[in-house]
């Protein structure tokens, strides 16, 4: 099911990403990249890595937290709407002024 993650939206993920990245995430990198493709040139993997990351930071993550923004919407709209029918008189009281 795909999401309609805005564009501004994916490069905050993005740049959110790559600005987080520390010493670590590169030595991990660099052990995947060694791992994941045994038997290809040091090219061929670093330009496989650098394809699987982008589409990671650019496609995967943005999706991914959009349709967990709206399966939390949907939860909370779904919640609100069972307890106003469990206590029907503290919405009233809520929303009228004096």
């Amino acid at each position: 099911m795909p999401c309609s993650t805005s564009f501004g939206m994916r490069c905050r993920v993005f740049l959110g990403l790559l600005c987080g990245l520390r010493k670590h995430d590169f030595r991990a990198a660099a052990t995947w990249i060694i791992t994941m493709s045994p038997g290809v040139s040091p090219i061929a993997k670093f330009f496989n890595f650098v394809r699987w990351s982008l589409r990671q930071m650019w496609c995967e993550i943005p999706d991914a937290l959009g349709l967990i923004r709206q399966l939390l919407l949907g939860w909370s709209s779904a919640f609100r709407r069972w307890s106003n029918r469990l206590k029907p008189g503290l919405q009233l009281e809520s929303v009228q002024s004096d």
